[in-house]
């Protein structure tokens, strides 16, 4: 499991003071390997369902059943999707403790500390992954997305689906674009590295990536799961994955 704790816990720690304190001590950044940063803003991640975006809320009622959402964070939509009818409960996962405890904290009944990048999923089988907050990113198959997939595969039930967002490469400045270049192995991804600042926390380098709309088919191609929704929204991709329960042939 990659280790997480206050001193490269930027992410966590941001999320802990703005549910602590109200507000962000300092802006919360995202720093790209090479070059070039943007803000986020913390707020963006404690929005409950009257905020949400109508594309958001419109992905997130195709999800049904036992449901584990991948990089829980602070319980964003989970906390929601658990008091409905529909659902038999939710798992939320994250390697931050620290976001961890805020999600316990705002309702969340099922948390626990785990790392989809270094081992199989806890539990199951589900019918639903949530992979929100463009949490799609971990699929990139130039990178280690056909290893979560077969995680992902290996704790699903025979017609889950996964529920998730991504950023859209139009939404790329020139600058990151180019450097992009050099990392990215597959037509229509835009693959980087960036890490989290927040003050003098700096999060470890990971793997991160945009898609046009073409390229989002090679998260799937070659597996058993298809693209079965896309809408575009916001500066990215509401999209919706589901099990085919077969493996195409080469």
């Amino acid at each position: 499991m990659t280790h997480v704790d206050e001193s490269n816990d930027a992410f966590g720690l941001a999320c802990r003071d703005y549910d602590r304190d109200g507000h962000a001590h300092t802006p919360l950044f995202v720093e790209f390997r090479g070059g070039g940063t943007f803000k986020q803003d913390v707020s963006h991640y404690f929005q409950t369902t009257g905020d949400w975006p109508t594309e958001e809320v419109s992905l997130l009622s195709r999800a049904r059943g036992r449901i584990l959402d991948i990089g829980v964070g602070v319980g964003q939509y989970s906390i929601e999707l658990q008091e409905q009818d529909a659902v038999d409960g939710v798992t939320g996962i994250d390697y931050s403790e620290a976001c961890l405890k805020v999600a316990r904290r705002r309702g969340l009944r099922n948390a626990r500390l785990h790392d989809v990048l270094s081992g199989d999923l806890p539990g199951g089988p589900y019918d639903c992954f949530l992979m929100m907050g463009h949490n799609i990113a971990l699929l990139d198959p130039s990178k280690n997305g056909r290893t979560v997939l077969e995680r992902i595969s290996r704790a699903a039930s025979p017609e889950a689906v996964i529920l998730g967002t991504v950023g859209n490469t139009e939404f790329l400045s020139e600058e990151i674009r180019e450097k992009a270049a050099e990392r990215t192995a597959v037509s229509g991804i835009c693959s980087f590295r960036i890490r989290l600042a927040y003050g003098d926390v700096r999060s470890h380098w990971f793997d991160y990536c945009f898609a046009s709309r073409d390229g989002l088919d090679a998260f799937c191609e070659g597996t058993e799961w298809a693209i079965d929704h896309v809408q575009s929204y916001l500066n990215g991709f509401c999209v919706a994955m589901r099990r085919t329960n077969h493996r195409p042939s080469h």
